[in-house]
């Protein structure tokens, strides 16, 4: 084991790393505690690593940035892994870094038992700095904290946003010039109708429908059923379609309840409950209450559903839904800066309400701000919302259209989304 663990690090010491979109998501480069990047499958841990390891390369030997993806093949060579011959055959190799800074990143590590007292021990006694990441839901921050006792730093990886997909088209953020505009807007639809997740956007229609339906099987088999144990595979299968066909559409538990019961399957709202939860903790979706500080009133309203890319409604709806898209896009685009998140509504909804240091923030969204009364009932809920929480300010985002109205709430802010996702004031 030793010698295969050798094998590892000295390819990587000398492996050329790829070419990599650089991501909105910084990595502190000289952490105090293990820094742990969470999230779902397939949203890009593994590259940020790569990207922080290119990053160091030009300030250190590569011999002291050392990664290693614990789920490697060669290592399953038998039945136990033993971590701690990693740090015998680093130091085995390289001893002459035995006094000197080191970064070690180890990817999957769920798939080693007992992984958080190699690298709590790793930290404790060695001069090294520790990043990690894993794919299965027991590492989503909720639970990572628990796992290393508070001793790391946990780091929300998203899918790409726009601006990172404009970086991976090589397309110039030019919103003044005729030509940078129309690029822009181009791609924006492109994105609209495609995907956010990083190892998938980049390929053609028919295989990325594949691959998408391929990160739906896994996240169910490997992020929910094998984890949780899940005895109806056909249930938890139904469920999932069912909130990603919703996504962004408000729920409730009690009518998917009626819904299923209806259609024969054998279920309870317990196990129902628990099978949302599962996915939740998965990290395939999220769901918003409704703003009211009282507890049992979010409890007892429907939540917004919102699922990790809008690329699986494309995936699972007939036609492609660029209205929920949208609201799904701009909500992902808060959710990098702005932990808390709800909507809120009393007769007519509001997208996206949170708290910042101005106040109480209010946002729409609304594809289509030219039919005149899809517009009128996007700026009415606004409106509403606005007098209910003594807010003079308001936004709402659209495919294409510009303009600020002032009524007697105050001013409403309306923006296209490619416009306001470029102008690095999205989250303010």
């Amino acid at each position: 084991m030793k010698e295969i663990f050798k094998t590892l690090i000295s390819d990587f010491v000398n492996a050329t790393l790829p070419d990599m979109v650089e991501r909105e998501i910084r990595l502190p480069s000289e952490p105090t505690q293990i820094i742990s990047l969470v999230g779902a499958r397939r949203t890009g841990k593994t590259f940020l690593m790569f990207s922080m390891v290119r990053f160091l390369r030009k300030r250190m030997p590569a011999n002291r940035l050392i990664y290693i993806n614990l789920e490697d093949d060669r290592l399953w060579q038998s039945d136990h892994i033993d971590l701690a011959l990693f740090r015998d055959a680093y130091y085995e190799l390289y001893p002459q870094n035995i006094d000197e800074q080191v970064y070690f990143f180890f990817d999957e590590v769920q798939a080693i038992s007992n992984w958080q007292r190699f690298v709590r021990r790793l930290v404790d006694t060695e001069k090294c700095y520790v990043y990690i990441t894993g794919s299965s839901s027991s590492l989503m921050s909720r639970d990572i904290s628990t796992i290393l006792r508070g001793r790391t730093i946990s780091i929300e990886v998203f899918p790409f946003n726009f601006r990172e997909y404009l970086s991976l088209r090589r397309i110039q953020e030019d919103n003044i010039s005729t030509n940078g505009k129309t690029l822009i807007k181009s791609a924006f639809y492109d994105f609209l109708s495609g995907t956010s997740m990083p190892a998938i956007i980049a390929l053609e229609p028919y295989f990325r429908q594949r691959a998408l339906q391929d990160y739906l099987d896994l996240i169910m088999f490997k992020d929910v059923a094998e984890r949780f144990r899940v005895d109806n595979y056909i249930l938890l299968k139904r469920l999932l379609l069912f909130l990603i066909a919703n996504s962004a559409n408000l729920i409730s538990t009690n009518k998917i309840y009626m819904d299923f019961s209806s259609q024969g399957l054998n279920l309870s709202k317990n196990t129902l409950y628990q099978y949302i939860g599962y996915l939740e903790s998965a990290g395939i979706l999220q769901l918003l209450p409704i703003y009211n500080n009282n507890l049992r009133v979010q409890a007892r309203n429907p939540y917004k559903v919102i699922v990790i890319d809008h690329g699986l409604k494309n995936l699972v709806s007939l036609q492609t839904d660029y209205g929920r898209n949208l609201e799904t896009i701009v909500y992902w685009q808060l959710r990098r800066n702005i932990s808390r998140i709800f909507y809120w509504k009393n007769g007519q909804e509001t997208d996206f309400v949170w708290q910042s240091s101005r106040g109480t923030e209010l946002l729409n969204v609304c594809i289509d701000a030219s039919n005149p009364s899809t517009l009128k009932r996007e700026m009415d809920s606004l409106t509403i919302a606005m007098q209910k929480f003594g807010t003079a300010q308001a936004k709402l985002i659209t495919l294409d259209k510009d303009a600020m109205v002032e009524n007697n709430a105050g001013k409403i802010n309306l923006i296209s989304f490619w416009k306001w996702c470029l102008s690095g004031d999205e989250n303010q």
